[in-house]
């Protein structure tokens, strides 16, 4: 899952700071590219992967 979220990082889909509360974490944010076109570019992709993801979890 790592290597997924600093792929999201380099491509400024979301950003990764330190999580004050727990040193052993992270917490996320979106970046404002969602706010955009963006959003719309990549749903159908993300939507396709998430479906892919969550049939291998069950």
């Amino acid at each position: 899952m790592s290597r997924a979220l600093d792929a999201m990082v380099e491509l400024d889909l979301v950003s990764k700071d330190d999580n004050p509360a727990d040193a052993r974490g992270w917490t996320l944010s979106l970046t404002l590219f969602w706010a955009g076109a963006g959003s719309r570019k990549l749903k159908v992709p993300f939507d396709g992967h998430a479906a892919n993801l969550l049939c291998r979890l069950r």
